[in-house]
């Protein structure tokens, strides 16, 4: 028996082998089919998303986007980059050197002299950047490409620092009408700089906004207008248009093309989106269903970003994302295997596991970054109105409705209180160092405002978390006699006219 067996096994050397082969073609072949199944419905499921998108005539191929049509647009462009290309390698404005420095008056010997170096330095970036800031900026479709990233937001950076402590310079040397122009400028870059077209435009849009908006809070509370008596004002110092400042609080609560900005920005990240998903389909072909599938959910999440990216407040932005759950937003974190990322979507080098894991890739976080910017906005621009009702009445108003209509067309809101609440005002009666009345604007606030701790310092900065205090008046915390003595030498040696500026 046994011999038989060897002899049937000597005429059939490879019978082994090919049982062996032919057992792997089997598996491949069944494998080929349960992998173009699975690339189909992939396919298919992603397919059903991009239908519904262009069914809505929403924009999603590059071709859907605008170009640089606009003459003004493609000028505004050349004239940013110009200015970009413009802006000294070395400069060091205040914000751009190493030194850390008050964000009020007065500054010390220090501040000045690099400030008056960068404005001898920057006579050219501020010329253009004024011209930029006439047009309307369009700059193309090429930057939307996250494989072509735009390459100017450091020099935008850098940009924006000298034109902020441009507007600060230009206050403390007597002209305020240059001032409000720097600031007008300024808003017109962060506004360029957001129209990049991707959120980290966005977000270099917010933080030199702040800039801007710090600035301009800074020196609203001392501002020349041309309605201020003549004994006022000293020898060198000229009073600023009203309407240049009329025209500055349009500007700042202009949010008339907001909401299209932002959903612009939703549009083209979503073409960055799936530029980035075809670029791992080309490195990674094997795992096309799988990418077909986390670009399909990328895109679900994405209609509700639209959707918060047209509302109307940051409140209504926290009712859009509660009012359209989806799995990645259940409650508590995420986990694998439940509604968390599946394991093998660990292998994609974008690590595309983000869309199943983490809720806030829904942009909740950023839309909080932009409605804190917006309320900023109104904020400066109550300021300057409460400018302008001091300067005609000598004295400060009761409460915001005083303000309406002849400063501000309405009270401006608070965007993270329900019920369109407006800004808290408050004016706090002898509560500055020498004892004059000290008025605020405030948000975030649990309490009494006429009974909460104050900041013991100048506070001009809207940005940031917790209650926000912001100054609307000059005042001085005590300090040191001997410092006080040496920062006051320092500021009239390098500023004659600071002196006479500060003393009002």
């Amino acid at each position: 028996m046994m011999q038989a067996e060897d002899a049937s096994l000597a005429q059939h050397p490879y019978r082994g082998f090919v049982q062996a082969v032919c057992t792997i073609l089997v598996v491949l072949i069944v494998t080929a089919i349960c992998w173009c199944i699975w690339a189909f419905i992939a396919h298919r499921r992603l397919q059903a998303q991009i239908d519904a998108i262009t069914a809505l005539h929403q924009p999603f191929w590059e071709t859907d986007f605008p170009s640089e049509h606009l003459s003004d647009g493609n000028k505004a462009a050349t004239l940013w980059k110009a200015v970009f290309t413009a802006v000294p390698t070395d400069d060091e404005c205040p914000a751009n050197s190493n030194f850390s420095f008050n964000g009020y008056p007065p500054f010390p010997l220090q501040w000045h002299q690099l400030e008056d170096r960068s404005i001898a330095a920057n006579s050219r970036v501020f010329e253009l950047a004024h011209q930029a800031a006439a047009k309307e900026v369009d700059w193309g479709p090429s930057v939307r490409s996250p494989l072509t990233p735009f390459p100017y937001f450091n020099r935008s950076r850098c940009a924006a620092n000298i034109l902020g402590d441009a507007i600060l310079h230009a206050h403390l040397h007597g002209d305020d009408t240059l001032a409000i122009q720097r600031a007008a400028d300024l808003l017109q870059l962060a506004r360029a700089d957001g129209r990049v077209g991707n959120i980290i435009g966005r977000l270099v849009s917010i933080g030199i906004q702040a800039l801007c908006l710090d600035r301009l809070l800074c020196i609203a509370p001392d501002l020349v207008i041309e309605n201020n008596s003549r004994s006022q004002l000293s020898d060198t110092q000229a009073s600023v248009p009203r309407k240049d400042v009329e025209s500055l609080i349009h500007l700042l609560l202009d949010e008339s093309g907001d909401a299209d900005d932002r959903i612009a920005v939703i549009d083209c990240e979503r073409l960055n989106d799936h530029q980035s998903f075809q670029a791992e389909r080309t490195q990674l072909w094997m795992l096309g269903p799988m990418i077909d599938l986390s670009e399909a959910r990328t895109f679900e999440l994405r209609k509700i970003d639209r959707l918060a990216a047209a509302a109307p407040s940051n409140v209504a932005v926290a009712g859009v994302y509660a009012s359209n759950p989806t799995p990645v937003m259940g409650s508590g974190p995420a986990k694998a295997g439940k509604f968390g990322a599946p394991k093998w979507s660990q292998v994609l080098p974008q690590n595309w596991a983000a869309v199943y894991e983490d809720p806030t890739f829904q942009l909740a976080r950023y839309w909080e970054l932009e409605w804190k910017g917006e309320r900023e906005r109104r904020a400066a621009a109550i300021s300057l109105a409460i400018r302008l009702y001091r300067v005609d009445r000598q004295r400060w108003p009761t409460n915001l409705t005083e303000l309406v209509p002849t400063y501000l067309p309405a009270v401006p809101s608070d965007p993270f209180v329900p019920g369109n609440a407006p800004i808290g005002y408050v004016v706090r009666k002898n509560a500055t160092p020498d004892g004059q009345d000290r008025p605020l604007l405030y948000w975030d606030m649990v309490g009494d405002p006429e009974k909460a701790a104050l900041p013991p310092n100048p506070s001009f900065s809207g940005f940031g978390s917790g209650v926000k205090w912001l100054d609307l008046s000059r005042w001085y915390p005590v300090v040191n006699p001997n410092t006080t003595a040496a920062i006051s030498s320092a500021t009239t040696e390098s500023s004659p006219q600071t002196a006479n500026h500060q003393a009002k």
